[in-house]
C-alpha cells in the first residue's frame, strides 16, 4: 500500500468511474475512448466497486451474455483496486462530513471517492458535480 501511495504522488493514477466506463463501451471510437486509450494502462485503475456496478448493468441487461462479455473484456487489462480496510478512515471522514452539510452523495459513490482519496489519485467521472462535495478529491472529466 505505502508503495502504491509513493507512486501516486509521483504519477497521475487515475481512477475512472462507471459512467465513463460505459461512454467508453457504448462509442469505442468517441473522445473518452481516444483519451482513455492515450494513457498507459498501469496508469488506469478501477475501483473495485465500479467493476460491481458494471457487473449489475450486465446482469439487468435483456442482452446479459454480450453485455457481461464487454465488461469483462474492458475491465481486463486494468487494475481493479479493492475496497480496503486502510479506506476506511477516509470513507467515513467523507460520510461524516457530507452527512453533516446535508449534501450526501450516493453509498457506492462514496466508496468510489474513498478509494481515490486514500490513494491520492484523480477520478475520471461524468458526474464532476457530485463528487466535487468532497474536500481533496481531484476530479476529470473527460466527457466534456
Amino acid at each position: 500500500m505505502r508503495v502504491m501511495r509513493t507512486v501516486s504522488a509521483l504519477i497521475k493514477i487515475y481512477y475512472i468511474d462507471t459512467n465513463i466506463c460505459i461512454f467508453y463501451m457504448r462509442n469505442p471510437q468517441g473522445a473518452v475512448a481516444k483519451k482513455l486509450n492515450s494513457i498507459p494502462t498501469e496508469l488506469i485503475k478501477i475501483p473495485a466497486i465500479v467493476k460491481g456496478e458494471l457487473l449489475v448493468g450486465a446482469e439487468k441487461s435483456k442482452r446479459h451474455d454480450e453485455t457481461l462479455a464487454q465488461t469483462l473484456a474492458f475491465c481486463e487489462p486494468y487494475e481493479i483496486v479493492p475496497f480496503e480496510d486502510s479506506m476506511l478512515r477516509t470513507y467515513a471522514r467523507i460520510r461524516a462530513a457530507l452527512e453533516r452539510s446535508g449534501q450526501k452523495i450516493g453509498y457506492n459513490d462514496t466508496l468510489i471517492a474513498a478509494t481515490v482519496l486514500a490513494l491520492n489519485g484523480t477520478l475520471v467521472t461524468n458526474n464532476v458535480s457530485e463528487f466535487a462535495r468532497i474536500d481533496g478529491l481531484q476530479c476529470e472529466d473527460w466527457t466534456a
